[in-house]
Parts: structure tokens; C-alpha cells; sequence
């Protein structure tokens, strides 16, 4: 899907010869629906990937097993 790119360091519009860069989407819209928290849009109070939340160790009853930070990657 086409529409407004958003820099993936700090989160501010992508601006080229002034104006906003349209390109793909896809990947930006992963990313947010992994990282937001359940009932942080509320039009869809169940989406949500909790990614920050399950690297803290806290498992979520829906994920099997016990997520948390093992020597730099993850474990299940």
C-alpha cells in the first residue's frame, strides 16, 4: 500500500525538495502493529503485538512458553 513514509530512526515525516515522500507502507504498518500496545487504537482495542512488553520477560497468555532476553536474541 502507497502513502506517507515515516523515518524509522526518529519517527518524524521523510521530507525531500520540501514536500513528504510517498512510497511503500507495508513494512512501517508491521512494525506498528507489533510494537503498539492492545487498546492503543481504539477503533481495534485487540491489536497489538506487545513486542516491547514480551522483551521485559512478561509473558503473554496468548504466546506459549516464556519469551525474555537471552544473549542477544530471543527464546520460546
Amino acid at each position: 500500500m502507497n502513502g506517507i513514509l515515516i523515518d524509522a530512526e526518529s519517527g518524524d515525516l521523510l521530507i525531500e525538495r520540501g514536500s513528504v515522500v510517498i512510497g511503500n507502507t507495508d513494512s512501517q504498518i508491521v512494525e506498528g502493529v507489533l510494537i503498539v500496545m492492545r487498546g492503543e487504537w481504539k477503533e481495534f482495542p485487540l491489536i497489538g503485538g506487545e513486542v516491547k512488553k514480551m522483551l521485559g520477560g512478561e509473558v503473554d497468555v496468548m504466546w506459549r512458553g516464556q519469551v525474555k532476553k537471552n544473549a542477544g536474541g530471543l527464546r520460546a
